[in-house]
């Protein structure tokens, strides 16, 4: 998945670049994106399973 957001971003956003310096650096750029954007719906996903305190209800009786 982040591989095809990366050429997504690289053939639409920011084009073919003409040299390979160029073309390394946004390729780094867009896998730190790509990366940035796993890990924050990782941590979404996380957080809407995971209980809001941590520890079972406890019981009233």
């Amino acid at each position: 998945m982040g591989a095809a957001v990366s050429a997504c971003v690289n053939g639409t956003l920011v084009g073919f670049p003409p040299d390979e310096t160029t073309n390394v650096i946004n390729h780094a750029i867009t896998g730190l994106a790509s990366g940035f954007f796993a890990g924050f719906m990782g941590l979404l996903m996380h957080m809407r399973k995971a209980p809001a305190t941590g520890r079972p209800a406890a019981e009233e009786g």
